[in-house]
């Protein structure tokens, strides 16, 4: 409806196309930063994850999860376990959390990955993401005894031993390693 400049009412009508597109409301949760404490991890010490999360979808994610294992996994359960909730994640929202871990004793030097998977719900469903975070092993030299015979005597009275004879040995061992070398055991053959 609409006036002319002299007052005269008017009504029209038109159609009018609307293009809509479906939009998709989802949860994606995924890990966008991690950092160590210690840098370099030392194998059979502890060490602490500070890992940043973030739902990048357009729905909250809740009962977020993160669990830090895997087959063969570099970091062991800390304190805390291995498995850490964060909550419920708001849509383009992130947090942070610190994780304790302990690295494997076994861990071999150089960089190692870490199998991380985060778990959250949205509908009612539960979706899971596996992903990866790099860690830098230390090379670590373990002290080790080394054991040498510094000196040896059978006797002033014997000059040869032979077959079936009966003498006393005396020996001086020495540990000339790094490393304590408790409960030595000599064995002869």
């Amino acid at each position: 409806s609409y006036y002319d400049f002299e007052g005269t009412a008017y009504t029209s009508n038109a159609d009018l196309s609307v293009n809509v597109s479906a939009s998709n409301d989802i949860s994606q949760v995924t890990l966008v930063r991690y950092e160590f404490e210690p840098a370099v991890a030392v194998p059979g010490e502890p060490i602490t994850v500070r890992i940043s999360v973030s739902n990048t979808g357009n729905r909250a994610a809740s009962r977020v999860l993160l669990r830090v294992a895997g087959e063969d996994s570099l970091l062991l359960a800390g304190p805390q376990g291995d498995s850490f909730p964060l909550g419920d994640i708001a849509p383009g929202e992130g947090l942070t959390a610190e994780l304790p871990m302990i690295v494997n004793p076994a861990a071999e030097a150089g960089p190692q990955t870490q199998p991380v998977t985060l778990s959250y719900s949205q509908n009612g469903e539960t979706s899971e993401t596996t992903t990866s975070m790099t860690i830098m092993v230390a090379r670590v030299i373990r002290p080790e005894p080394l054991i040498l015979l510094e000196d040896y005597d059978f006797g002033e009275e014997v000059e040869t031993l032979r077959p079936g004879d009966r003498f006393t040995l005396s020996m001086t061992l020495k540990n000339v390693g790094q490393g304590d070398a408790p409960d030595v055991l000599v064995t002869f053959g």
